[in-house]
């Protein structure tokens, strides 16, 4: 069986996060999609068309922030919360979330989130180095 449609795509650059709402992280570079699944460039989303359960990730790290405990990055599935992982440190962490997705293979999506309370803006960091970079991504697990 294919691991197929997959994809991996991150920020090209940092992205400001206004405090206390939800924001859609704009994974706008592809570092690979295989399926086309992937928007990278409108709505940021992971269509799959083939359905099956799915390994879904999202990995994030606020540059700076005096409260580190107060940031979230969340999974949404077709527009609604889905699974959230909150950092619980008060150091400099990239933050986690992996979850398995049933997707239909027709209008199932699933998007990355984040949000904090710390006051003020907050910039996810972005880039091209895997250490560094904040990344979404996908890969089917099963077949339906």
């Amino acid at each position: 069986m294919k691991m197929t449609p997959a994809f991996l795509a991150n920020l090209s650059g940092d992205q400001t996060i206004s405090d206390t709402s939800y924001t859609k992280l704009t994974m706008n570079t592809e570092i690979f999609d295989d399926g086309g699944c992937f928007d990278s460039s409108s709505n940021y989303r992971f269509t799959p068309t083939t359905a099956g359960k799915y390994y879904v990730y999202v990995k994030g790290r606020y540059i700076s922030q005096a409260d580190y405990d107060n940031n979230v990055f969340n999974i949404f599935k077709n527009g609604s919360n889905y699974a959230e992982a909150r950092n619980t440190s008060r150091y400099y962490d990239t933050c986690f979330i992996g979850v398995i997705i049933d997707f239909n293979g027709s209008s199932d999506y699933v998007e990355a989130y984040t949000q904090h309370s710390s006051g003020g803006n907050q910039d996810i960091q972005g880039g091209t180095t895997h250490q560094a970079r904040s990344e979404f991504g996908a890969y089917r697990i099963i077949g339906a």
